[in-house]
């Protein structure tokens, strides 16, 4: 299943009572005590250069649209993330560098459930601000949609002493768009330096998944 989901890029979900499912992967299920294995290919520029896995221990699913939606914008959005990280191998970048992107990620990852929680617009704005501004690392970040507006507000400016050495003397903007039930969702996030290799990515990402939580809560 993981060569057709690698060479074909197919998605693939195995409920383990599926009888036309792979045997020697439902006996890996059974044996990992799993219930249902969802398989996406994260592709970049028309390329798959791995896969994800969603698991679930307790129960066979049958995914939604924009449960779909979500877990291919997170599949495309770690293929680019996992792409920089290549090229920031390949570039000799610093340790340093490389773990501050992957600790963004995990920020994103874990916080991006908190967005589903959200049962109005404006908590999930204030949550979609929230969210950009804690994976960043930024000064502050306001979320737009519809004329509300959410804002948070995080890391504080360098001090002047270590400004001199690592930081530039003022702060940097990054905006992030995607259409969103005919209108636009706007993520306006302020750095304390200029943005890193990765960041814009990551901002895209929290965006897109933002877009897909406002689709779902205007079905509710």
């Amino acid at each position: 299943m993981s060569k057709r989901v690698l060479e074909n890029h197919e998605i693939v979900l195995v409920n383990i009572s599926d009888p036309h499912a792979d045997a020697a992967e439902i006996a890996i299920m059974r044996r990992d005590g799993d219930k249902s294995l969802l398989i996406l290919p994260m592709l970049y520029q028309g390329a798959a250069i791995g896969l994800i896995e969603v698991l679930d221990h307790v129960r066979e699913r049958r995914y939604g649209r924009q449960e779909m939606r979500l877990a291919t914008a997170i599949a495309g959005q770690a293929a680019v993330a996992m792409h920089n990280a290549k090229v920031f191998a390949q570039l000799r970048r610093s340790d340093r560098d490389v773990h501050s992107l992957c600790k963004a990620i995990e920020r994103v990852t874990a916080a991006l459930g908190t967005l589903t929680e959200q049962t109005t617009t404006s908590g999930l704005l204030q949550s979609v601000a929230t969210v950009a501004c804690v994976s960043l690392e930024a000064i502050s970040s306001v979320a737009s949609f519809r004329g509300e507006s959410a804002g948070a507000s995080g890391a504080a400016p360098a001090a002047a002493g270590e400004a001199a050495q690592s930081r530039s003397n003022s702060a940097h903007v990054i905006v992030s768009s995607a259409p969103c039930e005919g209108d636009q969702l706007t993520i306006t996030v302020t750095l304390p330096n200029e943005a890193g290799d990765g960041q814009a990515e990551l901002l895209t990402l929290v965006t897109t998944a933002a877009t897909v939580a406002l689709r779902s809560l205007a079905t509710r």
